[in-house]
């Protein structure tokens, strides 16, 4: 306890005198947009180590400068908060079958995704339903900037019900997976005890599955309340936020669900939840791409694991894009949306004999700005998704004190766009440079 308070301390006494000190360096001439409702656009911004010190008017933040003071001209460009996805799976691929397939993942593509992410902008990522202890290390490494790459929150395995998914789904004939990624639980105790695992793992947050549409297990039955409500008891005990694949309904928000991760559910039912999910703010995590159409190397058409894109398939989608699609239901009711895709390493997954997918679209961080684009074709502001790719996600995190907007002592993850993101959506493929606590991890700033 001592030795914590005292690097607390440190870590204190260290901002504080790096926001009070020269900044290292100050960008001028953009449009920042700040993902901040106090204060949502403004044109220059100063860093201090890992921190934001200032933001404010060209001419105030560069009175600021000392004589080592980098001052960057970003005119033309806009800077935004580093970009956050809240669903993506790190850990879960058939090409994982065991330890040793897991730790070559890890050495040979893991990386790879990684720079994926920072290349478009995202910085912080939240993994769930992943195998212990192996993603807890890949979380170690980023924090110790041993694997360059997003911030990682995570979940850990997932609860679920015996036969459950994931377990007999995306997991079916892969014993390690099944017993790595998901926890099929039959008791409260169990339910209990595999909270406190993931506590003693230091999870960000509880992910619960409860899901039975899958046509491999339509009649599984879903977690007894009772066992759910052991879950959400003790995951709050923790001081933890419970978060669930799930229908949207106020029977689950009674059982206490802090944030749902899918839009699962018709426009009937979101037209019913709306309110309530305002009342008690409770997000919800958008995952719109993992509806769309991708291209396979045929030319193709399939969904994300590879089945052939179906009209059925494509109205569906549509429908959910629609002004009365429950998308736009929920935001125009003022429902906190979090950015988030679902992501995973498709390569294998969506293979059938020699056809796979074969799509830029999907590539770690890409879907990312997908999901994002697909918003915007479904009609939110610009400044709404980016709050919700921002801000929403790093409060649904627990992280709002730390990142997610442009703030004076706020962390410096930022992107730099080339164009202006509130004239041209297009910008947002556009990146100049990814700053990460306030160092250039990807790209480079402009001379002039």
């Amino acid at each position: 306890m001592v030795r914590t308070s005292k690097r607390w301390l440190l870590t204190v006494l260290t901002t504080q005198m790096a926001l009070l000190g020269q900044p290292d360096l100050i960008l001028i001439g953009a449009k920042v947009l700040t993902a901040d409702a106090t204060r949502p656009a403004t044109e220059a911004v100063a860093v201090a180590g890992e921190r934001i010190q200032a933001i404010g008017l060209g001419n105030e933040i560069r009175s600021l400068a000392g004589p080592k003071t980098r001052i960057v001209d970003l005119r033309g460009r806009t800077v935004i908060p580093g970009l956050m996805d809240a669903h993506v799976h790190l850990l879960v691929g058939s090409m994982i079958t065991d330890e040793g397939s897991l730790r070559a993942y890890e050495r040979g593509v893991l990386p790879k995704q990684m720079a994926s992410f920072i290349r478009h902008g995202v910085t912080t990522i939240r993994s769930t339903a992943d195998p212990l202890p192996y993603i807890a290390q890949i979380r170690d490494r980023l924090q110790r900037d041993q694997l360059t790459g997003p911030r990682l929150l995570i979940t850990g395995p997932t609860p679920c019900s015996p036969g459950g998914h994931p377990a007999t789904t995306v997991c079916r004939d892969n014993l390690f997976c099944r017993q790595g990624v998901s926890r099929e639980l039959d008791s409260e105790e169990q339910a209990r005890q595999l909270v406190r695992e993931l506590v003693r793992a230091n999870v960000d947050a509880v992910k619960v599955t409860l899901e039975n549409r899958f046509p491999v297990n339509p009649k599984v039955q879903l977690l007894p309340d009772a066992v759910l409500a052991a879950l959400v008891d003790e995951t709050h005990r923790s001081g933890r936020r419970i978060i669930a694949h799930a229908p949207i309904t106020k029977h689950f928000v009674e059982m206490g669900i802090d944030e749902f991760v899918h839009l699962y559910g018709t426009a009937t039912e979101a037209s019913e939840m709306a309110a309530v999910l305002v009342h008690q703010n409770i997000p919800v995590t958008t995952t719109l791409s993992i509806g769309d159409a991708y291209r396979d190397t045929t030319g193709g058409e399939r969904n994300v694991w590879g089945t052939p894109y179906s009209p059925r398939m494509r109205q569906s989608f549509e429908d959910t894009l629609k002004p009365t699609g429950k998308l736009r239901i929920f935001a125009d009711a003022g429902v906190k949306l979090v950015v988030g895709t679902d992501w995973n390493d498709g390569a294998d997954w969506a293979r059938t004999d020699d056809v796979r997918l074969d799509d830029a679209r999907l590539a770690a961080g890409a879907e990312t700005l997908h999901e994002m684009e697909l918003l915007r074709r479904a009609g939110l502001s610009t400044q709404a998704i980016l709050t919700a790719a921002t801000r929403n996600a790093a409060e649904a995190f627990g992280i709002i004190d730390r990142v997610g907007t442009i703030a004076q002592g706020k962390i410096a993850d930022m992107v730099i766009l080339d164009g202006d993101l509130l004239q041209d959506f297009s910008t947002l493929r556009r990146p100049v440079a990814v700053v990460k606590a306030g160092r250039i991890v990807h790209g480079a700033l402009p001379d002039r």
